[in-house]
């Protein structure tokens, strides 16, 4: 009772005053009751919903999308609305919703359930509904006026319905059928005897052209105007194999284009087939027809060479399945060429929209992440440009040249390559053959930001943002601006953001619908803009050619994950929809048409149901003389006149998401900040630089002299200090408990605890991970041999004896990533020592704990450590008795010890 109150009835105060005060004291304390929100418990991940599947009318007037719960793993909620007005449906359907705006954008349809198909009429909102109908397909261009589906307990029944006339055909014996791209036609798959028949419906005039017949049908699909056809058949009844077929519309009879794959020991890949862009050849795969390893009496022995491009054990696993390797039939002449060649890796998609005349290609005797490069010839890859149209190559670059993000222009005439080695990116004139350096002199660097502190990075630069369409030219990022380049070599290079984004800490980022890559040289561009300095988020507006500064349109305390949640544009509209998120709302569904006003669609908002976060961003001085940064998490009803214990949840840097949603979720090796934060904790995800050779030296500094700078506030337990990290994170989290007893508890998942050890080991493919410790994420920037002592230095293992905080470990055998002997090696040496030390194995989990019901085991023992040792809270049986290993499975050990509870400064 708060002293106002005591003093207030204490007082000689008539009886009905004191009554009428103590009534209104008990009536606040119940609404204050009744007012508190829960906190995030395990019952709230299944319960917290998912927006997806979103599309949009041609014209922009309608959205439909998806709303999902994980514990409704077949049920959603379809949403369809007007963007512009207030109209909207909520629909429950069984399973995941299938949605179609179809009739030119009259009408919706949807499965509302596995035997029922639901029509909307956008303009009535009326819902009409065809039971015992399932396998809704619908085309995806064109008018869209018919849909076809099946019907219950008639399986082979197809029904072709006309959404204009109402007109219903149905087809006897369907196994399969396709609409073209346009919707003008429909590809039947029937049974008939003495086995399968293929057969056209013209949905303009009606007509149906049955064209095929034979023993068996693989892969059909039609180019991209819906006048040709290809597809695996077979009629010989005496092959095993398909042959390759060809039909244009109207014809006789279809072509046999291929009745065998051409080379020994080959097969055709039947899973494979696509249409060149210009429809005059076929893509296929040849499949390698690999003989088993035959099972003799001989002794089976691997020798390893140093002569091997790659060690033994990642030429076993390679092996494992037969290679497959591109190839193109030429429709005109009847004729297969291979294209891929034995180590050819094929640098260029091929999927609709890329020009596919020819394909930019690696060829490689050993690891194709060239993660040996440095010092073994055969990771050192030769970079050439194959033509569809022969097969034949050339060579851009000798083998000693390293490649990387080989991009093909689309007038066909250059292909564009960066060099790692070089740092500048290079252009190669087919027809010349003439190689140019494209961004010599240009004082910016291209590699991403994160890796500025890596000694040999093998990561991507920051990449080709486009081509220009209306002049030669390509679009390139650096780490703040985009860079137009002429290919030519004739313009000098323009930063077409004029340098804004360098000067105002802002990183520029083309928005692109999808896979959307050419911009018009007069054409106005949006931008997407993230600030470094308030990480803050938005968009501006530039035009290329000119030397102005971007102009801003929109920038707040908001978050765009544009690589997960791509923005989506009308057809025929200039109509954008995009998810927008911060760390207090949810990622819903937005429409703007100008990127300065918005529309907000969605309107979820499960948060608002539990004691939330908050997310701000902290700054702090380290003993390297640098700032550093990272943001922390209170709860939502934090107080700053209470105590609370604080997390360090680790890996490299975070802060560029300080306005991101964290959704709760069963762990899976990370911390789950939401939930830790909801119950009662505070939660710090630093941003840590590193310096080469002393990458854990880096994380102490910033760790402890963040744990010392939040120590001052009088809010912050600094009896209570706890530290978690998974992989990278979890190496940092072993390396800090060995130099300082400042936290009074640890939990590392998955992490590497002895570099000299894993220097010589492999991973679960047979790759050595020498690379990994000498040059990348690692960053010691030197051969064990060259530097054993920076080796030891950044080992937990060799400080094993310094520790006191106790520690809980995850490993698993099946672990891809970081070997599971490194957990061992550490939980091993610490049990030897004395140390409080548990490790969870989980069987059949790698490096992350996928499994749902594994994940929700490890969020609880996760959640009861810490509970343990940072709130005094019981210990489970799991920690006091440990599990037998013959009870596995049968007791999980999850009941408190209520005589267990922890001091201050236990540990």
């Amino acid at each position: 009772m708060s002293a106002f109150f005591s003093k207030l009835l204490s007082q000689k105060t008539p009886r009905f005053m004191r009554s009428f005060s103590l009534m209104l004291l008990l009536s606040i304390r119940i609404f204050c009751c009744l007012g508190q929100k829960p906190p995030i418990d395990a019952s709230a991940y299944d319960a917290w919903p998912m927006l997806h599947s979103l599309i949009v009318t041609d014209d922009g007037s309608f959205v439909a999308y998806s709303i999902r719960r994980t514990d409704l793993q077949k049920n959603d909620t379809l949403v369809i609305q007007s963007v512009a007005g207030n109209r909207k449906i909520n629909i429950p359907v069984q399973g995941m919703a299938l949605a179609a705006f179809q009739q030119e954008d009259q009408l919706a349809v949807f499965m509302k359930a596995a035997d029922t198909i639901g029509i909307l009429h956008l303009q009535t909102f009326a819902v009409t509904y065809i039971p015992g109908a399932f396998a809704l397909k619908a085309p995806k261009r064109g008018t869209k006026t018919f849909i076809s589906y099946r019907l219950k307990g008639q399986d082979n029944k197809l029904v072709l319905h006309n959404l204009a006339s109402g007109v219903r055909q149905e087809f006897t014996d369907v196994l399969n059928c396709n609409f073209s791209d346009d919707g003008a036609q429909l590809l039947l798959q029937t049974a008939v005897k003495p086995g399968r028949q293929l057969s056209l419906v013209d949905l303009v005039t009606g007509r149906h052209t049955k064209f095929w017949t034979g023993r068996k049908l693989g892969k059909a699909i039609f180019d991209r105007d819906g006048r040709q056809l290809a597809f695996w058949a077979q009629t010989d009844s005496s092959r095993q194999d398909l042959s390759l077929w060809y039909y244009k519309t109207g014809a006789a009879q279809p072509l046999l284009l291929a009745d065998a794959a051409p080379g020994d020991n080959m097969t055709f890949n039947n899973d494979f087939l696509r249409f060149t862009k210009n429809g005059e050849r076929l893509f296929i795969q040849l499949k390698e027809n690999r003989e088993p390893y035959p099972d003799t009496d001989e002794v089976k022995v691997n020798v390893w060479s140093y002569n091997d491009a790659m060690l033994q054990p990642q030429q076993l696993a390679n092996a494992q399945s037969p290679h497959s390797f591109l190839a193109v039939a030429d429709i005109k002449n009847r004729r297969i060429t291979r294209i891929a060649q034995e180590n050819d890796y094929l640098l260029a998609l091929l999927r609709d929209g890329d020009n596919d005349d020819f394909i930019p290609a690696m060829n490689l005797e050993g690891d194709l992440f060239f993660r040996e490069r440095k010092w073994n010839p055969a990771s050192r890859p030769a970079l050439y440009v194959i033509d569809t149209k022969d097969g034949s190559r050339k060579r851009l670059c000798q083998p000693d040249k390293e490649v990387s993000l080989a991009h093909l222009s689309p007038d066909n005439k250059y292909v564009v390559y960066y060099n790692p080695e070089e740092r500048n990116y290079f252009s190669y004139e087919l027809a010349s053959g003439l190689t140019r350096n494209l961004t010599a002199g240009i004082p910016v660097i291209w590699t991403t930001y994160n890796q500025n502190d890596m000694p040999d990075s093998l990561y991507m630069p920051v990449g080709v943002a486009g081509w220009m369409k209306d002049a030669p030219g390509l679009l390139i990022y650096d780490q703040y601006d985009i860079w137009q380049i002429d290919l030519s070599g004739k313009r000098s290079p323009l930063n077409i953001t004029n340098g804004y984004g360098r000067q105002h800490n802002i990183v520029f980022q083309l928005l692109q619908e999808r896979d959307e890559s050419i911009v018009g040289y007069k054409q106005v561009i949006t931008l997407a803009a993230f600030g470094r300095t308030k990480k803050n988020a938005g968009f501006y507006r530039i035009k290329p050619g000119g030397k102005q500064d971007p102009q801003l349109l929109d920038m707040q305390p908001a978050y765009y994950d544009l690589g997960r949640m791509p923005i989506i544009k009308a057809a025929k509209t200039g109509l954008y929809i995009f998810q927008r998120m911060s760390a207090t709302d949810y990622p819903n569904y937005y429409a703007t048409t100008d990127f300065k006003t918005f529309r907000q669609l969605s309107y979820l908002q499960p948060e608002k149901k539990y004691n939330w976060l908050t997310a701000e961003l902290v700054q702090w001085p380290t003993p390297d003389g640098d700032i550093a940064e990272g943001i922390l998490y209170k709860p939502e009803d934090f107080d700053p006149h209470k105590k609370y214990p604080l997390i360090f949840y680790m890996y490299e840097r975070f802060s560029d998401r300080l306005h991101a949603y964290l959704t709760p979720a069963p762990a899976d090796g990370p911390l789950n900040i939401p939930y830790f934060v909801s119950n009662g904790y505070l939660v710090l995800a630093p941003d840590i630089h590193y310096k080469i050779g002393a990458p854990m030296k880096s994380a102490y500094n910033t760790v402890v002299s963040g744990a010392r700078y939040l120590s001052r506030f009088e809010w912050v337990d600094t009896a209570r200090m706890g530290i978690q990290g998974h992989s990278w994170g979890a190496y940092e989290t072993n390396y800090i408990i060995t130099h300082t007893s400042l936290f009074a508890a640890a939990m590392s998942a998955a992490g590497v605890s002895d570099l000299v050890s894993s220097y010589g080991s492999i991973s679960h493919g047979g790759v050595s991970r020498q690379h990994f410790y000498e040059m990348n994420q690692t960053r010691i920037g030197a051969t064990l041999w060259e530097r054993p002592d920076l080796y030891i230095e950044n080992s937990a293992i060799f400080h094993a004896d310094k520790v006191t905080t106790p520690l809980l470990m995850l490993g698993n055998k099946e672990d891809g990533a970081v070997p599971f002997a490194q957990g061992v090696e550490l939980f091993t040496a610490l049990r030897r020592l004395g140390k409080k030390v548990w490790m969870l194995q989980y069987d059949g989990e790698g490096h992350i704990v996928g499994e749902d019901a594994a994940a929700k085991d490890y969020s609880i023992r996760q959640m009861q450590f810490f509970n343990h040792y940072l709130k005094a809270a019981p210990a489970p049986q799991w920690m006091i008795r440990g599990i037998p290993a013959y009870m596995k499975g049968k007791d999980k050990g999850l009941q408190l010890e209520h005589g267990q509870q922890v001091s201050k400064r236990e540990g």
